[in-house]
Protein backbone atom coordinates (compact mmCIF):
# COMPACT_ATOMS: atom_id res chain seq x y z
CA UNK A 1 0.00 0.00 0.00
CA UNK A 2 2.79 2.42 0.76
CA UNK A 3 4.18 1.99 -2.33
CA UNK A 4 1.08 2.46 -4.26
CA UNK A 5 0.85 5.38 -2.91
CA UNK A 6 4.32 6.62 -3.56
CA UNK A 7 3.87 6.40 -7.02
CA UNK A 8 1.05 7.96 -7.83
CA UNK A 9 1.21 10.96 -9.53
CA UNK A 10 0.60 14.16 -7.89
CA UNK A 11 2.37 12.88 -4.55
CA UNK A 12 5.97 14.11 -4.92
CA UNK A 13 8.76 12.61 -3.10
CA UNK A 14 11.72 14.68 -2.52
CA UNK A 15 14.27 12.15 -2.71
CA UNK A 16 12.93 9.07 -4.44
CA UNK A 17 15.95 6.91 -2.89
CA UNK A 18 15.33 8.08 0.50
CA UNK A 19 11.51 7.15 0.49
CA UNK A 20 12.54 3.60 -1.01
CA UNK A 21 15.39 3.04 1.60
CA UNK A 22 12.78 4.07 4.25
CA UNK A 23 10.01 1.77 2.97
CA UNK A 24 12.48 -1.27 2.61
CA UNK A 25 13.60 -0.52 6.14
CA UNK A 26 9.72 -0.18 7.53
CA UNK A 27 8.38 -3.28 5.56
CA UNK A 28 11.25 -5.08 7.94
CA UNK A 29 9.92 -3.92 11.12
CA UNK A 30 11.33 -0.41 11.32
CA UNK A 31 9.12 2.75 12.10
CA UNK A 32 8.67 4.66 9.14
CA UNK A 33 9.59 8.10 10.80
CA UNK A 34 12.34 6.45 12.57
CA UNK A 35 13.58 4.98 8.79
CA UNK A 36 13.20 8.23 6.97
CA UNK A 37 15.89 10.25 9.75
CA UNK A 38 18.16 7.60 9.43
CA UNK A 39 17.48 7.32 5.40
CA UNK A 40 18.33 10.97 5.48
CA UNK A 41 21.33 10.59 7.50
CA UNK A 42 23.12 9.05 4.49
CA UNK A 43 26.71 10.05 4.39
CA UNK A 44 26.76 10.21 7.68
CA UNK A 45 29.23 8.62 10.11
CA UNK A 46 26.32 7.72 12.92
CA UNK A 47 22.50 8.32 13.73
CA UNK A 48 22.53 8.96 17.58
CA UNK A 49 19.21 8.66 18.95
CA UNK A 50 17.73 8.39 22.08
CA UNK A 51 15.59 5.71 21.22
CA UNK A 52 17.06 2.59 22.73
CA UNK A 53 14.99 0.03 21.08
CA UNK A 54 15.92 1.87 17.99
CA UNK A 55 19.33 2.00 18.85
CA UNK A 56 19.10 -1.84 19.64
CA UNK A 57 17.16 -2.80 16.41
CA UNK A 58 19.21 -0.53 14.05
CA UNK A 59 22.30 -1.51 14.09
CA UNK A 60 23.70 -0.23 10.90
CA UNK A 61 21.20 1.05 7.69
CA UNK A 62 22.75 1.94 4.69
CA UNK A 63 26.13 2.47 5.93
CA UNK A 64 25.13 4.75 8.86
CA UNK A 65 25.52 3.25 12.48
CA UNK A 66 22.36 4.04 14.72
CA UNK A 67 23.85 4.97 18.33
CA UNK A 68 22.95 6.52 21.35
CA UNK A 69 24.97 9.77 22.64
Amino acid sequence: MRRALAGEPGVPAEDADLVAAAMDWAEAGMDFADASHVAAARGCERFLTLDRRLVRAGGRRGGVAIAAP
